[in-house]
């Protein structure tokens, strides 16, 4: 599997396959680096998480990729 694919995972159930690095993994990367060039230490740029989780109505966030 080197792209996204659907895939049957069991009787008429059919789920979408992400590789490892694909979307959820890339956020993290991007997220990290805008945070570096804001000047902001890992700490600080970690907390943002916790604005995430609130705006989702502070439920734990989820990567399914």
């Amino acid at each position: 599997m080197s792209l996204g694919e659907a895939r049957e995972v069991c009787e008429d159930v059919h789920a979408y396959l992400q590789p490892d690095g694909s979307w959820c993994l890339r956020f993290g990367q991007d997220a990290a680096r805008q945070a570096k060039a804001a000047g902001l230490a890992p700490l600080e740029a970690a907390r943002a998480l916790g604005e995430m989780a609130a705006y989702h109505g502070g439920q734990p966030l989820t990567c399914h990729a």
